[in-house]
């Protein structure tokens, strides 16, 4: 419904409609998966046909990651021939039509497929880089503004995060997002057991192997990469929600550009950049939205206070800017 129908027939459609035709398709694929039970005898066959209809759909699901030719039409004609192949070939074999094996049905299934919606691609109009580009920002964006909500509510709880990083932001397999690795987390009102430690250490988790994105423990607590300048300078009574929020802020300058704000051979080098600056300005001539360059700027200033006051005030303006985008292709569609 989201993927064909609210993109090709209905692009006007308001959610309480679109949650309507869900429910619709929903209680037909219940019907329809009921009578495809009909035409297997046996679960082990079911799940030859299954591998077969996957098999067909697999190469371009890879590709569409690599080749920016590929567009919607290209994955739908593949999963609609790749059903019908799989069906067919299932049935001919069943009135003794056509006599094959497992591995020769499952060859002809993906060698059928992946002509027809290379043949489509290529017949289709090609969606642009930038279209690729808006796509990708898009669901980049949602990212870190559930990411952001998820900071406001802890914020709310007298939780300030100190080590907002992509590595720390998680998406599940079903689109939810976690922030993870709370172990700096300073409770408002409660001592610093970090900074009164006193050491400055390195902490190597999995997920960042990277020198220059390590992790420092002690009086300067947090990523280099991401740290807002009252946190390298170490001044613990000055860290407060708008701290996370120049991190939040230097996660969309990544978003934004590609890198992270601050670039160096280890963090040492990277720590001493936030200290002496700001990092380099984006420009919106780089297909940058303005709103969003906006939001980053402010967010990274060097002034906590000309910083958006709250992280739930960052999440409004990535959330005003998503609603803006979507209303810009619905228009756009029409």
């Amino acid at each position: 419904v989201n993927d064909f129908y609210r993109r090709f027939v209905r692009p006007e459609a308001g959610e309480k409609h679109l949650v309507a035709v869900s429910r619709l398709v929903t209680v037909g694929l219940m019907a329809g998966a009921a009578g495809f039970t009909l035409l297997i005898e046996t679960a082990s066959e079911g799940f030859r046909l299954l591998l077969s209809f996957g098999a067909g759909t697999g190469l371009i699901y890879l590709l569409r990651w690599y080749w920016w030719r590929i567009n919607a039409w290209s994955e739908i004609s593949a999963m609609v021939v790749s059903f019908l192949v799989t069906l067919t070939i299932h049935l001919l074999g069943r009135a003794e039509i056509i006599s094959l094996s497992p591995d020769a049905a499952l060859l002809w299934t993906v060698g059928v497929t992946t002509v027809v919606w290379f043949a489509v691609t290529f017949a289709t109009p090609a969606v642009d880089r930038a279209t690729h580009w808006a796509l990708a920002l898009r669901r980049l964006v949602a990212t870190l503004l559930q990411a952001s909500q998820a900071v406001a509510y802890a914020h709310q709880r007298g939780v300030v995060h100190r080590d907002l990083t992509p590595e720390n932001i998680m998406v599940g397999d079903f689109g939810e997002v976690q922030v993870m690795d709370w172990g700096l987390a300073k409770v408002f009102g409660r001592p610093d057991l970090a900074a009164a430690e006193g050491a400055l250490e390195v902490v190597v988790t999995d997920r960042s192997q990277d020198e220059a994105a390590r992790t420092r423990v002690g009086a300067v607590a947090g990523t280099p990469a991401y740290m807002a300048p009252e946190q390298a300078r170490g001044e613990v009574d000055r860290i407060d929600a708008r701290t996370d929020v120049y991190a939040l802020g230097a996660v969309l300058y990544e978003v934004l550009s590609g890198h992270r704000p601050y670039r160096g051979r280890d963090g040492e080098s990277v720590w001493r950049q936030v200290l002496q600056g700001p990092p380099p300005p984006l420009s919106a001539g780089h297909n940058l939205p303005e709103e969003l360059l906006e939001t980053c700027t402010r967010a990274m200033s060097r002034v906590s206070e000309h910083r958006h006051p709250s992280a739930q005030a960052f999440a409004a303006e990535l959330e005003a800017w998503l609603d803006g985008a979507k209303q810009r292709e619905q228009a756009l569609a029409i």
